[in-house]
């Protein structure tokens, strides 16, 4: 950041107004900037928001801040909506001139003795309109979740189970210590997630569960706790193209892409076909992927569109 300003020194009666040229640099692209001043004077003055243009702005001084004989302290503050502040170095520039002032406030705080420590004081104030309700809860909400709390010196009797009745829920796993705290009568939280995960690891050892199930389309499905997925059902084919053979029609070689239930297979699975119906001579699988495979056989019907039948059965892993 920089601050240029294209005079010197002011002498006595030049009163007119001069400028000051400000460039924030692209890193501070974003953000928005105002110009802070203490005048010969002592007196501080925050200008608008400057307007910048390929990060340069051009700011005319007011001449009512070159008032009297000394420097104009001159600093760039560069800042968001979320509060973040960036301030350039302070610039001082000699001044002897003398104009009619404004009414400005006067730096007469002990604490305000430089141009830092004022806009520091000035960037944490708020602005008189401003409202607490979307950053702060107000006396009301307070008093609302308060209600839901419990004093310092309440007991647990009736809300939480105890030692004895926790034992008669859940069996003692062989090798595990019940090791607890809270003035010892309660389990804690780490013990019975431990428990309970060794009941399953336990249960999972025995036998295989069922933890999904339902159809898809054509298909029923399962998935294991182990991993294991499997599906079944019955799909339709029609051939789009037959010819005469030994009085009937018979269709050949054409490969039917079918589609299995989704999100089912991790990786392409094993399959079964069997034909349904009678005139079958042979059925060929060709290639099969996690979402879909593709089949062919040769079948033979009294009619060029007799429907064809194929039971399916998948097994592959979900995970």
């Amino acid at each position: 950041m920089k601050i240029t300003a294209d005079f010197k020194r002011l002498h006595s009666g030049e009163n007119e107004s001069r400028t000051l040229t400000v460039e924030k640099g692209d890193e501070y692209a974003a953000l928005s900037g105002k110009l802070a001043f203490i005048t010969p004077m002592g007196r501080i003055y925050i200008s608008d928001e400057l307007s910048f243009s390929e990060g340069r702005a051009e700011y005319p001084i007011p001449a009512m801040l070159l008032d009297g004989k000394g420097e104009l302290i001159v600093q760039l503050i560069l800042y968001n909506d979320g509060g973040f502040t960036v301030k350039s170095p302070v610039e001082r520039y000699p001044v002897f001139a003398s104009v009619d002032m404004m009414d400005l406030p006067e730096c007469t705080d002990a604490k305000l003795m430089s141009l830092i420590e004022i806009i520091d004081e000035l960037m944490n104030k708020s602005d008189i309109g401003h409202i607490h309700g979307d950053i702060y809860f107000t006396k009301d909400e307070i008093h609302s979740l308060l209600k839901g709390k419990s004093d310092t010196s309440h007991l647990h009797e009736g809300v939480y189970l105890t030692e004895t009745q926790l034992r008669g829920l859940l069996p003692e796993i062989p090798g595990t210590v019940f090791e607890h705290n809270h003035d010892g009568r309660y389990y804690t939280r780490e013990f019975v997630d431990k428990a309970l995960s060794d009941i399953n690891a336990q249960q999972a050892s025995v036998q295989d569960t069922v933890v999904e199930q339902g159809t898809d389309g054509v298909w029923n499905y399962r998935k294991w706790a182990s991993g294991i997925a499997e599906c079944w059902g019955v799909t339709t084919i029609k051939f789009n193209t037959a010819m005469a053979s030994n009085g009937n029609y018979a269709v050949t070689g054409e490969m039917i892409t079918v589609t299995l239930p989704d999100n089912l297979f991790k990786q392409s699975p094993v399959i079964s076909l069997t034909p349904m119906g009678g005139g079958y001579s042979d059925i060929n699988i060709g290639n099969i992927y996690n979402t879909h495979f593709t089949v062919s056989f040769r079948t033979e019907w009294a009619a060029t569109d007799m429907p064809n039948w194929v039971q399916c059965i998948c097994y592959g892993r979900w995970k």
